[in-house]
């Protein structure tokens, strides 16, 4: 008889508490959207998370991702939603002749 424990294998244990910290992270980004009226939108290398505060004033937040690293839009909306919650956010006035955000984004942060 052999009474010897299999342990998980070390990288499988490592990807099963990945997995746990992103499902973590996703329930966050759930409840901010629901609860404080957040979007989200990537332009190039930028992840923007932002509210409309007033009828053409918008508050925004942005991660910037390095050119050299693949793209991870679930980090993007990680690090701008924990920099919009910490107060690290801009106000820009959205001039009348877009319609909409992200058209505004678009265009004032694509190259």
């Amino acid at each position: 008889m052999n009474n010897v424990t299999t342990l998980p294998h070390p990288k499988a244990a490592a990807a099963k508490a990945r997995s746990v910290q992103r499902q973590l992270e996703r329930q966050g980004i759930k409840n901010a959207i629901a609860t404080h009226g957040l979007h989200f939108h990537s332009v190039a290398n930028y992840t923007f998370c932002y509210r409309v505060d007033r009828r053409n004033v918008v508050e925004i937040s942005s991660a910037i991702r390095h050119p050299n690293d693949p793209q991870d839009f679930h980090m993007g909306r990680v690090v701008a939603i924990e920099r919009f919650a910490a107060g690290n956010r801009m106000h820009l006035r959205m001039p009348p002749s877009f319609r909409s955000v992200r058209s505004f984004l678009n265009s004032t942060f694509n190259n």
